[in-house]
């Protein structure tokens, strides 16, 4: 009989230890369940975040591609004014030459004209002298 209540003893402490056992089993499993919904949280939690920055990677790279294609119009743009400028130096150039060239022969005309003004002169004065050469011949006889 003691035998028997010391054996009922062990059970009933084995089943209290196994009872013990399976409400920590059950809190085990409801930290395991609470842990494997933290972490499906988490994971949709960082795929969307994963998913806005992508998003955003693709805005900024838009971004940065017509920045890009801008600078390279922009540059085109510079590059033809560039060659503009050139063109307008070259043609300003031209002109100075043709300036320089003109005010060369308005001098040399200038010259001529003052030249032909003198031997005009000179012509007026001889048909002038002989004119009165004639006149006094004529009033000599």
């Amino acid at each position: 009989s003691r035998l028997i209540s010391k054996q009922d003893q062990t059970i009933n402490s084995m089943k209290g230890q196994m009872e013990e056992q399976r409400r920590r089993n059950d809190d085990l499993i409801v930290d395991i369940k609470t842990l494997q919904d933290d972490i499906i949280s988490l994971e949709s939690s960082r795929d969307r975040q994963l998913e806005e920055l992508i998003s955003e990677l693709h805005v900024e790279h838009n971004k940065h591609k017509k920045a890009k294609k801008m600078v390279k119009d922009f540059e085109a743009k510079l590059s033809s004014r560039d060659e503009n400028i050139h063109t307008l130096e070259d043609e300003l150039a031209s002109q100075k030459r043709t300036v320089v060239s003109l005010k060369s022969e308005i001098g040399l005309l200038s010259q001529q004209t003052e030249d032909l003004k003198s031997q005009m002169q000179l012509e007026l004065e001889k048909i002038e002298e002989e004119s009165l050469e004639k006149s006094r011949l004529i009033s000599k006889q």
